[in-house]
C-alpha cells in the first residue's frame, strides 16, 4: 500500500483510513470543516494526522527508526484513530470511549517501547539510533542515596 509523503514524513495512513476510522465521509467533513463550506478542509486534516503520527513517533523513535517506511496494519489504523481522536478534541467532540481509546493506544504505545509487544513486522524495522545498550560506569565510593537522587524524578 503506497503512502504519501506529506511535510517531509512518510505518512502511517491515508485519507480513506482516516475517513473508516471517522465513520465515513460525512463524519469527516463535520469533523474538518471549520468554515461551514459543507467541505472536507484538507489543512486541518493534515495538521492532525502529522499531529497524531508525530505524537505516534515520539514513542516508536525510542525503539525503532521512524518514521516506519511499511507500517504494520496495526500503525495504520492507530494512526488514522489518533487522527479521528484529535480531530474531534479540537472540535470538543472526543467522548469518554475517545479518550478510554486514546488511553489503550498510549499503553500500546508504552509496550512496544518496552518490548512486550511486536510493531507487527517481519522482520522488525531497524533499532533507534538513539537507543544504546551502552551502561555507565559510577565510582565504587559513590554513595547512592535517596538524597543523591534528589531531582532525578
Amino acid at each position: 500500500m503506497p503512502f504519501q509523503v506529506q511535510g517531509g514524513f512518510v505518512a502511517y495512513c491515508t485519507q480513506a483510513n482516516i475517513q473508516h476510522a471517522a465513520g465515513g465521509s460525512n463524519e469527516l467533513i463535520e469533523l474538518t470543516d471549520r468554515e461551514k463550506t459543507g467541505r472536507l478542509d484538507a489543512v486541518v486534516l493534515a495538521d492532525a494526522q502529522a499531529a497524531a503520527e508525530s505524537w505516534m513517533d515520539s514513542y516508536i523513535q525510542r525503539r525503532y527508526q521512524t518514521s516506519l517506511a511499511s507500517p504494520p496494519a496495526c500503525v495504520v489504523t492507530m494512526a488514522a484513530e489518533e487522527t479521528v481522536y484529535l480531530l474531534r478534541s479540537w472540535r470538543g467532540m472526543a467522548s469518554e470511549s475517545d479518550e478510554a481509546k486514546h488511553t489503550n493506544r498510549t499503553n500500546w504505545l508504552e509496550a512496544l517501547v518496552a518490548g512486550k509487544v511486536s510493531p507487527g513486522t517481519d522482520p522488525p524495522p531497524s533499532a533507534s539510533s538513539s537507543v544504546t545498550s551502552e551502561v555507565l560506569e559510577r565510582d565504587d565510593d559513590e554513595d547512592i542515596c535517596r538524597e543523591s537522587l534528589k531531582g532525578f524524578w
